[in-house]
Formats: structure tokens, C-alpha cells, sequence
């Protein structure tokens, strides 16, 4: 196992894995102290380790990625939320060998809100064997959560912890700058992301006189500003047209809640008793079943409707805020938290619970409401 030392805390180079047999283990554990490997001329073993309980960390070694890969990553971005509304990814690639990087959007499912899933298949290989090819390894993730904060949810979490490498959630889409998330994975174990360490953003020359006057992190602020940066909308377009055509619209199940006076969600409804049915995404239109009382969902092609249908009640603001309300405490009774816990890690948009902003979006309510309402039923 190749060792590095930073800051008095004991790591290992990304590409170097650690498999310690016991006869040649680097470190190890005894009656609760933990052991490091020494060799000299007089003895052989372990001898005991100074830890320092402190954030492990997990430093990039590699080639930086051309600044132009993520803007290139960005108008795409820009592009599809405008027109999808809905989240969008794309991947980079690695190869060790030449310390050279590549972009693509792959295949991937489109107007599915605040979710996005690459399509597997013919397609995507045959663009993964044009486009990146051999000796390329998947090693960076970037998706966008709409005009949502950026956050690792819950589902990005669990899609994550298994693929080694930088993963970036871009957020607030829509404004001038959007916010950032990244976390890197290695070995299913999180880190923290240096995205100084990632991203080949020039940094300007700093007079003698002045550096004194800089924080310590002044260099990982500027990187972490520059990309930030959304991109004018005369570039919304540069990029692969292929990207365009790997937006695949499909019929995918977009709401959560099925409760009192019922909720519709993109192309799906319930009724109050909480039976979900489907219909497209965006031109459908509903009737009443004469037997069962259930709303359906029938797909019309644009100007044209059936005769005769009654058309389901559309739920107000006050009633889609109460599903959300109701979502967001189901989630977090998934993880055991307090009303007063959750209405801090809302406000702060701190883990666990930020998956409950997911949530929030679909409800197309506002997550102040969904707090002072919290706050309410918590004075009751």
C-alpha cells in the first residue's frame, strides 16, 4: 500500500489498491490501538500510531479536466432544463494513460422531473465505442437538480458509494450562478472533494506584498467560483447534437403521495384514496370512471379532446403543500429525526434529510411554506 501524509493524517494514492494480507498489512488493530508497520535494522513488527481524529481525506492525483469539458457540461445543462425542465446528466471519462479526459451525455430518460437514469443498451454502447473508447474509465458524474439547491440525495447516494470517483450535483439552474455538491467516492467510502484538485482553472500570479493578506483557501474559492459561472444563453447550444437526440421522453412515475384529497404529479394521478394511474407527462387529459370513481389519465394528440369526459379537479396550492408536508415527514421518520431536527436541516439544507427537498420539487411548492407549515404543526 503506497502511504501519504497531509496535515498529520495518513491516506493512500487513488489508483493504488489497499489489500494487506496479515503478514504484510501496513497497519493494525489490537485491544483497540491501531499499529503501524516498522522496519529497521534491529527489529521487525508494529509499533504504535498517533491518530489524529480529524476528516480522512482523498487527494487527486491525475490530470486536471479542461475547464472546457464543464462548460461544455454546463450549456448542456442550460439547454435541457429550459427546455425538459427536468434533470440531465453526463459522464467523463479517464484514461491513465494518456492523462487525457472525455464528455458524454449518454442515452438517457428526459421530462422526468427531479430524477435522471441513463438508458442502457445497443445505443449507448455504440456511443461509448465512437465517442470515449478503449482504455477510458467512467470517473466523474455531474447531474443537475432543476432550480433545486444542489444536495447529494438519498438516491444519488445509494447510485454513488459504488462508483469510484468525483461526483458533482449542479443546482439553482436558471440563474446567473448555480451552487455546487461534490463528494468523491473510493472503496464505497465518502470524501470530500477539492475540486481545486480536479479542474485545470488558471490561477492568476499574487503580488509578494499581498499574499499575507489571502485566506489560506483563496485558491479553492476562486476554482469553486469560476465554475459556478452559468453560461450566456448565445452558447446554450455548443455542444454534441447527439446530446439533444439522447433525451428519451418515457412515462415514469413522478409523485409519492396518495393521501387525503389526492395529488397530481407530471403525468400521474391519484384519487383520495390514494390509487395511482398514468398518462403522459404533458398532453393528457381525464374522465371519471363509471364504475370505480378513479381518475384516469387518457393521452390526446394536441388540439384534440374526447367528448364527453369530465375533467378531474385540478388540487390547489394549500392541498399540494399539505403532500408535501406529509412527504417530507415520512422521510424523515425514515431516519428517526425529531420536527425540531428537521426544521433545521431544511433551513440549513443539511444531510440527512435534503433528499426531502426531492420532495418539495415534485409538489411545486415553495420550501419556505413547506417550514412555516412544519413550524405550525409543531406548536399544535
Amino acid at each position: 500500500m503506497k502511504f501519504i501524509e497531509r496535515n498529520g493524517v495518513i491516506g493512500w494514492d487513488l489508483f493504488v489498491p489497499a489489500k494487506p494480507t496479515d503478514n504484510n498489512a501496513a497497519l493494525i488493530e489490537h485491544e483497540g490501538k491501531i499499529y503501524n508497520r516498522v522496519q529497521s535494522d534491529l527489529f521487525v513488527g508494529f509499533q504504535p500510531m498517533e491518530i489524529h481524529k480529524t476528516r480522512p481525506y482523498l487527494t487527486w492525483c491525475g490530470e486536471k479536466i479542461p475547464l472546457e469539458l464543464w462548460h461544455k457540461t454546463l450549456r448542456f445543462f442550460a439547454w435541457s432544463y429550459d427546455t425538459t425542465r427536468s434533470e440531465t446528466q453526463v459522464r467523463l471519462y479517464y484514461n491513465k494513460s494518456t492523462r487525457t479526459w472525455k464528455v458524454w451525455a449518454f442515452p438517457q430518460e428526459a421530462d422526468t422531473g427531479m430524477s435522471a437514469r441513463e438508458i442502457s443498451g445497443d445505443a449507448h454502447n455504440a456511443q461509448f465505442a465512437q465517442h470515449i473508447g478503449p482504455g477510458f474509465m467512467p470517473l466523474v458524474t455531474v447531474h443537475h437538480h432543476c432550480a433545486a439547491p444542489a444536495f447529494q440525495s438519498g438516491t444519488d447516494r445509494a447510485n454513488e458509494q459504488d462508483q469510484d470517483g468525483l461526483h458533482i450535483t449542479v443546482g439553482n439552474m436558471g440563474r446567473e450562478t448555480y451552487e455546487l455538491h461534490s463528494r468523491v467516492y473510493y472503496h464505497k467510502t465518502e470524501y470530500g472533494a477539492a475540486l481545486g484538485d480536479w479542474f485545470d482553472v488558471p490561477i492568476p500570479e499574487v503580488a509578494e506584498n499581498i499574499r499575507h493578506l489571502l485566506r489560506p483557501d483563496w485558491k479553492t474559492n476562486l476554482v469553486e467560483r469560476t465554475l459556478v459561472i452559468a453560461p450566456p444563453k448565445s452558447e446554450w447550444e455548443d455542444f454534441p447534437p447527439e446530446w439533444k437526440a439522447n433525451l428519451i421522453k418515457v412515462n415514469r412515475y413522478v409523485g409519492k403521495y396518495g393521501g387525503a384529497g389526492g395529488f397530481q404529479a407530471g403525468g400521474l394521478q391519484s384519487t383520495a384514496a390514494g390509487d395511482f394511474v398514468w398518462g403522459e407527462h404533458d398532453d393528457w387529459s381525464r374522465r371519471l370512471d363509471d364504475d370505480g370513481g378513479k381518475i384516469q389519465a387518457l393521452h390526446y394528440p394536441a388540439g384534440k379532446a374526447s367528448a364527453g369526459n369530465q375533467q378531474a379537479r385540478v388540487p390547489t396550492y394549500g392541498e399540494r403543500l399539505t403532500a408535501a408536508c406529509d412527504a417530507v415527514v415520512s422521510t424523515a421518520s425514515v431516519y428517526n429525526i425529531e420536527a425540531d431536527e428537521l426544521l433545521e436541516c431544511l433551513e440549513s439544507c443539511d444531510a440527512p434529510i435534503v433528499e426531502a427537498l426531492e420532495e418539495i420539487v415534485e409538489y411545486d411548492v415553495q420550501v419556505s411554506d413547506v417550514i412555516r407549515t412544519l413550524k405550525h404543526r409543531s406548536t399544535k
